[in-house]
């Protein structure tokens, strides 16, 4: 037994060393799987019938399947079902991808059932509803007084009947239009063009005497040659019948159009979706007004009155009439930006643009003063009135520096993808423009009065030419928009 147990110690230390006069072999690991590309680990292979261990994350997409209603080249998958959150009628991915959801909530619209082209046409029309800036009036134009008075200015029973203040003109209605087109699918260039234009908007005074001369009626004014109150007779009582009438009217209208360029749009599938563009282009606008005075005089029986050197009695009607007239026309190029936040159906937008360029100021005076006899067989027309007369009559244009800012603010609810409304406040000033109010001075030499019987021959005496005064010019009012896009 003993003899058995140190034979089979003897056998193992034999092969023992046996194996340590030999070289070892490395141990190698087991070799992995290469990619089908040949480079780069890969993941170790399936062992569960050639599926993948663990579940596909949520939404996830083969990016060899092209997603119904991407919109993106083959091999692009485009979101999941369900993303973009679908605002009603807003295009649907940064860039503004080109199928969007309609009706409204459905996010993209996988089937493509809904959905269509994003809308790359729009046109805007609005009304307008608001207020200019009232003319100028810096001293009264009619008066009344106790005949003892004869309507000068400061006497006690002399009252003020028009132009105690500057001229307003109540509400102005208006239109305003505006339309565009992107000129790629990717919404991110293209083309506007609008306009405005508003009412002409008048302002009228009107008074006249009865038969006798009752009340006494005057146009007051500065004697140049005494430096006192004077005053143009329209009526006055048993010697003239007759009244007087001032208007003023005003009216503005305009064109747009240049470049838009999209700066910015906000994902879909956030809550509060921005816009931005930048707005460049040209812009005309142009404000026309007018000043009118206008008094009639016919002289009872018994009395005579000068006319143009010359004296006419009684039936002898005169006519007298100042025009001034205005036009502001505006030539320039504009920048601006356009900002809108739409949340659901609800948007605000955001206009703020300022155009600079040369304003042109035409400004255009006559007077006339006319003599009918009695059946009007008789007639005498001197080139005169009171305010225009031979110191400032004729055409004067004159080219002047100006800035038009504008601000538009509209709140308004989308009741198809194609068609919203709108209610605003817009903003529109012109810094610099001749207006009719301005132009005269009240300051007259009666010598250029037809009516005065130095007419014609008085000395010169030099009076305040105000011609080209400048003021500023706004329009400010709410607009109702409807919009429509394709």
């Amino acid at each position: 037994m003993r003899k058995k147990l140190w034979s089979a110690l003897a056998a193992i230390a034999a092969g023992g060393a046996s194996a340590a006069a030999q070289s070892p072999a490395p141990i190698m690991p087991a070799p992995m799987p290469m990619s089908p590309a040949g480079m780069g680990m890969a993941m170790p292979m399936p062992t569960n019938g050639g599926q993948l261990p663990m579940s596909l994350p949520p939404g996830y997409q083969d990016p060899n399947q092209v997603f119904p209603g991407a919109g993106g080249p083959p091999g692009y998958g485009g979101p999941p079902p369900g993303y973009g959150g679908g605002e009603p009628g807003y295009p649907q991915g940064v860039h503004g991808e080109q199928k969007w959801a309609d009706p409204f909530g459905g996010g993209i619209d996988p089937q493509g059932v809904n959905s269509r082209l994003a809308p790359q046409f729009w046109f805007t029309t609005e009304y307008f509803l608001g207020f200019a800036k009232s003319q100028p009036a810096r001293f009264p134009f009619v008066v009344t007084s106790a005949p003892a008075a004869g309507g000068i200015l400061g006497a006690t029973s002399t009252t003020v009947l028009h132009a105690m203040s500057d001229l307003g003109y109540n509400l102005f209605s208006g239109a305003r239009f505006d339309a565009g087109w992107y000129r790629d699918e990717g919404r991110r260039f293209g083309w506007n063009l609008g306009g405005f234009f508003t009412e002409t908007k008048s302002n009228t005074y009107s008074i006249s005497s009865d038969g006798s001369g009752q009340p006494l009626l005057a146009r007051p004014f500065i004697n140049a040659a005494t430096n006192l109150p004077d005053v143009l007779l329209a009526s006055f009582p048993t010697f003239a019948s007759g009244g007087i009438q001032v208007d003023t009217s005003s009216m503005a209208w305009g064109a747009e159009g240049g470049p838009i360029i999209n700066l910015y749009r906000s994902c879909p599938e956030d809550v509060a979706l921005w816009n931005i563009n930048l707005i460049t282009g040209f812009r005309y606008l142009e404000v026309r007004e007018d000043m009118n005075f206008n008094s009639t005089s016919v002289i009872l029986p018994g009395n005579s009155v000068a006319f143009d050197g010359k004296i006419y009695g009684q039936d002898s009607r005169i006519a007298i009439s100042d025009n001034f007239d205005t036009r502001n026309s505006f030539y320039g190029g504009q920048i601006g930006l356009n900002t809108e936040l739409r949340l659901n159906r609800w948007f605000l937008s955001s206009t703020a643009k300022v155009a600079v360029g040369v304003v042109n100021e035409r400004i255009d005076i006559n007077g006339f003063s006319v003599l009918s006899g009695p059946g009007s067989t008789n007639v005498s027309v001197a080139r005169a009135g009171l305010f225009a007369n031979s110191t400032n009559i004729g055409r004067y244009n004159e080219d002047r520096f100006a800035v038009v800012p504008e601000v538009h603010v509209n709140l308004g609810y989308t009741w198809r993808s194609w068609l919203t409304t709108s209610i605003g406040y817009n903003f529109l000033y012109l810094s610099r423009a001749a207006r009719p109010g301005d132009q005269f001075s009240e300051i007259v030499n009666p010598a250029n009065v037809p009516t005065s019987p130095n007419f014609g021959i008085g000395a010169g005496i030099a009076t305040p030419n105000p011609l080209g005064t400048q003021s500023s010019y706004w329009l400010q009012g709410v607009n109702f928009a409807i919009t429509m896009r394709y």
